[in-house]
């Protein structure tokens, strides 16, 4: 497994992640997907995640600090993340939803191409 393309992808909507995942593979990237924060902790300090795309309001634990934690266990791991609700005030790039699969795929390589900043909101 390249872990350069291992991308970890988190929602609440299970919907959201069986149209991510089929998309993500056809481009070639390796992905983890769940609709469990705590779950995707554990995934990032025992596997070479290259990006995580998470929804920012989820139940339990939000988008934004799900970043800060990951980004904390693994300072390597780049961040995106994706959010329906215009409002929501990030200092990162946001896909907004609904987005067009050609938009995730090209945030996607935006994401991982760039210079990390460490995920500190």
């Amino acid at each position: 497994m390249d872990s350069k393309k291992l991308i970890l992808v988190v929602d609440d909507q299970q919907d959201i992640l069986d149209v991510i995942e089929p998309t993500l593979s056809s481009q070639g990237y390796e992905t983890y997907c769940t609709v469990d924060p705590d779950e995707a902790l554990r995934y990032v300090e025992t596997h070479e995640v290259a990006l995580l795309l998470t929804d920012v309001i989820m139940p339990g634990m939000s988008g934004l600090e799900l970043a800060k934690q990951a980004s904390a266990r693994n300072p390597q791991v780049k961040i995106l993340v994706m959010t329906g609700y215009s409002h929501t005030e990030v200092n990162r790039p946001v896909l907004h939803k609904p987005f067009r699969l050609a938009d995730l795929v090209l945030h996607i390589r935006i994401a991982l191409d760039e210079a990390q900043e460490r995920w500190t909101q």
